[in-house]
């Protein structure tokens, strides 16, 4: 039976991550969400989705690296409060990216499948990996999870 400690930390991270997920697909304050920036790059390359995918993923990737360079510069005294910040912009921007590739490939962001998905897109490589040792109704088969490891069909 998990105590109360463990209860409020679970709480805490599912508000967390629904949170990350909200601000990915709404956006949030100047930052638009995953369906207006992936439209504007679909009107921006004519319609060519693969093109979009490639444009879309392009600037993320600057950001999350520009975001790593801007934690380092106020030095160790400020270290504490830009490391969070920085981790907390990585996630968004990552499930941005995730929510809209899902988006371009014709998935409705705001299902609980893809939100999910989304989600399991920030473990990196080792999703199913730790997919397998959970018990959340889950499986690394399902076709929201699935990527390119499918050994466990």
């Amino acid at each position: 039976m998990p105590s109360s400690l463990e209860k409020k930390l679970q709480s805490w991270g599912a508000n967390v991550a629904e949170q990350i997920v909200r601000a990915a697909i709404r956006g949030a304050g100047p930052m638009k969400g995953a369906v207006e920036v992936t439209e504007e790059h679909l009107a921006q390359y004519a319609d060519d989705r693969e093109e979009a995918v490639q444009r879309l993923i392009a600037p993320h990737v600057r950001m999350a690296a520009g975001s790593g360079f801007l934690t380092g510069l106020g030095g160790v005294v400020t270290l504490p409060v830009t490391i969070p910040a920085a981790l907390a912009g990585l996630y968004v921007f990552g499930a941005r990216t995730s929510a809209g590739i899902a988006h371009l490939r014709g998935y409705d962001v705001e299902s609980e499948d893809v939100r999910s998905a989304v989600l399991i897109s920030l473990l990196g490589s080792g999703r199913t990996e730790i997919l397998r040792g959970l018990r959340c109704g889950v499986s690394p088969g399902c076709s929201c999870v699935r990527g390119s490891d499918d050994r466990d069909r």
